[in-house]
């Protein structure tokens, strides 16, 4: 009998993941990026919102030192005992509007966190339909990163919203392509 002998190869390429791994963080980036502006933007008004606050809590103690000084008044004169009665009427509903105002504060608060989550979500749910498109018209991972890349440099450049640019591209790229043109060609339009 004859002894047969069988060997197995098996090969592992990184290179892919490493570019993956490159783009994912370049998009966490953009991420953080896009986050902060809004994070900065909800402290802006939650600042405006407490402003708000504070000026309806001096409102009510302004009232209600004038309140005291027309009690004062009202105990020399019986026409300044009416003028009181219409300030207590005042300092009271001036009370619940402050209230009212704290109340509205914290619910804002609580959603402008919320809108913030919503936000981060919805940037990262663009990003990704993004590199998407990019993926439909280049043949690798290797000239999705060069084309993402160049993308954001014209989109700097000229000033343009990045998903205007690469949907420009991406137009220009399969009309290119039906046409028997190269990815070279798109990226000098």
């Amino acid at each position: 009998m004859t002894e047969q002998t069988s060997r197995l190869s098996i090969v592992i390429d990184t290179g892919n993941a490493e570019q993956r791994l490159r783009a994912l963080r370049q998009s966490l980036q953009q991420l953080q990026t896009g986050t902060a502006g809004t994070a900065s933007g909800l402290q802006s008004l939650t600042g405006q919102t407490q402003n708000l606050g504070n000026t309806a809590t001096r409102t009510t103690a302004g009232l209600t030192s004038t309140n005291s000084q027309l009690l004062t008044m009202a105990r020399n004169a019986n026409n300044a005992n009416n003028a009181s009665r219409g300030v207590n009427g005042l300092v009271n509903p001036l009370a619940r509007v402050n209230e009212l105002l704290s109340r509205t504060q914290a619910i804002i608060s609580g959603g402008l966190f919320g809108l913030m989550a919503l936000s981060v979500a919805k940037t990262a749910d663009e990003m990704q339909s993004l590199n998407s498109q990019i993926m439909q018209v280049t043949a690798n991972e290797q000239e999705q990163a060069v084309v993402k890349e160049r993308l954001h440099q014209m989109a700097n450049k000229n000033l343009t919203d990045i998903k205007s640019t690469i949907g420009l591209y991406t137009n220009s790229a399969r009309a290119l392509g039906n046409m028997g043109k190269s990815q070279a060609i798109t990226a000098t339009l």
